[in-house]
């Protein structure tokens, strides 16, 4: 009997990013203002990633980045970075290697989810 799995990480990049700011022990993300990656395009800031508090304040990806700064005026926002997310993806997908004979890592053209 085969047996899969399917890991959908939604906010994978702003979560990514909790993580590598929180101070040892802390929960990442625990009262702070919501956190949205951007990018430009077609000469528009759209949102890419958004985490569990910009959800909360009614964020989106592919929002513009102007409609959720009005939703949320204490918004944090960075640079969006798809090299960083692929590359912390891969080194999680050969975590995952070990367990399973098979890993496969497929992600969202717009950036807003990834999974494994």
């Amino acid at each position: 009997m085969r047996r899969i799995v399917s890991v959908w990480l939604p906010r994978f990049a702003t979560e990514r990013i909790r993580r590598r700011q929180a101070q040892p022990g802390a929960r990442p993300g625990a009262g702070e203002a919501p956190l949205v990656t951007a990018r430009v395009e077609a000469g528009r800031c759209l949102v890419v990633a958004v985490d569990a508090a910009g959800l909360a304040s009614g964020l989106y990806p592919g929002q513009s980045l102007a409609d959720a700064r009005a939703l949320a005026p204490a918004l944090t926002v960075l640079p969006a970075d798809p090299v960083g997310d692929a590359q912390e993806l891969a080194r999680l997908a050969a975590w995952c290697d070990r367990y399973t004979p098979l890993v496969a890592i497929e992600t969202a053209d717009n950036g807003s989810g990834t999974g494994l």
